[in-house]
């Protein structure tokens, strides 16, 4: 609803603290309805060998269950490592002789999966990642018997689409500029009949808004016959990045495959590039400006990855919990889940087997989020919806009923233009759903979902984040809308916190406040669902190298992952859930206010279904005190707060803990209506009797 939220968020000149701001409820503009029970929930997320045991342990569970959210989505981390997953290690390689190919998991087999691990890709052509990092391009791996190869399922065999519908790329990032005059591109098999190379002339980095990729002067359209191929440039060209960018595929496979006793067609789909070359050459000799090895390599990004893989590439330290572990934990509370499935670099023909593997244990689903951040592994929004149609069509012939949606895009770099070309081009949301048109499939996205952590910057600006969080969270909202998303397609959060990157502001006071606050904006616009990322017990972590050690969490866990403390976060998600908001669920109404008097804090009312009401009032200063009148609630309202009386960080870098955690304050309201709201606190009101206008 776009424009309501500045109906909860009143801007006015900044008070006296000892002067009260007053809340007036609006009850007859009703923001939102939900059921906190499918509206707010949490994640479990993959981790390292071992840990799913350790984590998932009665004690860790019921706190965890403590918390009072309700419903979990389950996570995929090895969709952010570029990495296939074993959902089941029980299954079928489509090369079954060699232990290699195309994996399809087991979807009746009756032994319980305890854990899943992800597989290295051994055509991959990303450099890095964003799970543990591990890998590594074989673009410019300095080996002659490996190379990058595109997904195949993008090629018309699987698209319907002509392969110019969906070009491939690769991206070369030189860390400076460099003299160019030639290019050596030593292909594989299929290789590209027809391609381009071209270079970045805009001022930053190829995913800003200025610049556009321009094709060396004889290099704009171009084809191949195989082998090494040398282009030479006329003149030198000062450049950083590099793109070839293919648009036809020669279908062709390598002759050794051939000759092998098992040939895939899906060889034969997508481009293959063993090694790239690119320097300069003078008085006959070749300077290539390319680092080619396996832990020191020039960056290389692609547009795609093919998801073949042998036995042999499992990956231990990613570990995915087994689904049989969390039934049996009792984590989901027995509620339906939300379930991620891989899509840029699995088969489509694998997650209905998931499905039904749960179906058979009885698992309800909530929905199934197809992919996750498509746009943080550089995937093009286009490639990104033919992978989603055809997961999805595969998942409806085996629960036709089953809400699908995608693609958890991640917020630290939101809705950007992957390598833009040109500069104006719409958002990636915006050619994603126009691709879903185009394909007649936007019937399958039944919801859009994002990640949302909104700082990065876990330094400084605490002050500045806490108060324009709000804005940031709304604005995206009513972006999403313009940029073509239908307002009747729900839209979920499917993880939120502070920040991607761990630091203090995670496990203090600031970020029990600005997860309150996420809970609230995201309401108050309309989201259908929230989930908290971080209910797993953790350690602390410095990952933005300023001394500040924290992490998305809310129990503080030692170091076999048991919970020692609870943090702020986790008393904030206790008051949401069972004071804010009735713990037996049921429609909730939530109404707009508007704060009259101070810029401070925000104020979140709802009606229960017992017709009470309650009121979350955030005070978003972290310095300064305020008082608030409340003339719609009466005398005897029960009050509970938390603030710095009942919380405070002892910070003693990976050593730091909460050397005070209590729970939140109760007290009645008094005859004045009155309420001191302590810096960096939350405070809830409650109505003892039903309300009435």
């Amino acid at each position: 609803m776009i424009g309501l939220f500045l109906a909860v968020f009143f801007i006015a000149p900044r008070a006296d603290p000892a002067t009260p701001a007053a809340v007036k409820i609006d009850f007859k503009h009703v923001l939102n309805e939900f059921d906190p029970k499918v509206a707010l929930g949490y994640t479990l997320d993959g981790h390292e060998r071992g840990d799913t045991k350790l984590i998932l342990t009665p004690r860790n569970v019921n706190l965890i269950r403590h918390s009072g959210l309700h419903s979990m989505t389950y996570r995929l981390r090895t969709e952010l490592g570029c990495e296939a997953w074993h959902w089941n290690p029980s299954g079928n390689w489509s090369d079954p002789k060699n232990h290699r190919g195309y994996w399809i998991s087991n979807s009746n087999s009756k032994k319980p999966i305890e854990v899943s691990y992800g597989y290295f890709l051994p055509r991959r052509g990303n450099s890095g990642d964003q799970a543990n990092n591990t890998g590594f391009s074989r673009l410019d791996d300095g080996a002659e018997n490996t190379f990058w190869k595109s997904n195949p399922y993008l090629s018309k065999r699987y698209t319907g689409e002509a392969d110019e519908n969906h070009p491939q790329w690769v991206v070369i990032d030189l860390a400076k500029a460099r003299l160019l005059n030639e290019i050596r591109i030593e292909w594989g098999n299929p290789f590209a009949t027809d391609f381009s190379v071209q270079y970045w002339n805009g001022p930053n980095e190829p995913d800003a808004d200025e610049g556009s990729w321009l094709a060396f002067p004889n290099l704009l359209r171009i084809s191949s016959r195989g082998g090494v191929q040398k282009l030479t440039l006329p003149g030198h060209h000062l450049v950083r990045w590099v793109r070839i960018w293919l648009r036809t595929s020669s279908h062709t496979a390598d002759a050794d495959l051939s000759n092998k006793s098992h040939l895939d067609s899906r060889d034969r789909e997508g481009f293959a590039i063993r090694e790239i070359y690119l320097g300069e050459t003078e008085k006959g000799k070749f300077h290539d400006f390319i680092r080619h090895g396996k832990r020191s390599q020039t960056v290389m990004a692609v547009s795609s990855t093919d998801p073949w893989h042998r036995a042999s590439d499992i990956d231990y330290s990613t570990e995915q919990p087994g689904f049989d572990a969390v039934i049996k934990s009792g984590i989901g509370n027995n509620l339906p889940i939300l379930l991620p499935v891989p899509a840029l670099y699995g088969v489509p023909e694998d997650p209905p087997g998931m499905v039904k593997y749960l179906m058979n244990r009885n698992v309800l689903l909530s929905g199934i989020e197809i992919g996750e951040e498509p746009d943080g592994q550089l995937g093009e929004p286009a490639d990104y919806a033919a992978l989603y149609k055809q997961v999805a069509t595969e998942i409806k012939k085996v629960d036709p009923k089953v809400l699908l949606g995608g693609p958890s895009l991640q917020s630290s770099r939101f809705d950007y233009n992957i390598f833009p070309q040109p500069p104006s081009r719409p958002r990636w949301s915006t050619l994603f759903v126009r691709a879903l048109e185009k394909e007649q499939a936007i019937d399958k996205l039944n919801f859009f979902s994002f990640e949302w952590y909104p700082f990065d910057n876990v330094c400084s600006n605490l002050q500045a984040h806490l108060t324009n969080q709000p804005t940031i969270l709304s604005n995206i909202f009513h972006q999403l809308h313009a940029q073509g998303i239908p307002k009747s397609i729900p839209l979920f959060i499917t993880e939120y916190g502070y920040s991607a990157f761990g630091g203090e502001p995670e496990v203090t006071l600031d970020g029990a406040v600005m997860d309150a606050e996420i809970v609230g904006t995201g309401l108050s616009q309309e989201a259908s669902r929230l989930y908290m990322y971080g209910s797993e017990p953790s350690n602390l972590m410095d990952e933005r190298g300023c001394g500040s050690y924290g992490d998305n969490m809310i129990l503080l866990g030692d170091d076999q992952f048991q919970a020692r403390y609870k943090l702020a976060t986790f008393w904030a998600e206790w008051l949401i859930t069972r004071k804010w908001l009735s713990h037996a669920g049921g429609l909730h109404k939530l109404y707009s206010a508007t704060v009259i008097g101070s810029n401070n804090f925000g104020a979140y009312p709802v009606l229960h279904p017992d017709g009470t009401i309650a009121i979350m009032i955030l005070n978003e200063s972290r310095k300064a005190s305020q008082l608030v009148r409340l003339n719609d609630f009466p005398t005897g309202s029960t009050v509970s707060q938390f603030g710095p009386a009942q919380y405070k960080w002892h910070a003693n870098k990976e050593d730091g803990f909460p050397s005070k955690s209590l729970p939140p304050k109760e007290f009645e309201l008094g005859s004045s209506h009155e309420i001191k709201l302590p810096p960096d606190s939350i405070t809830v009101v409650e109505s003892k009797k039903p309300h009435s206008n």
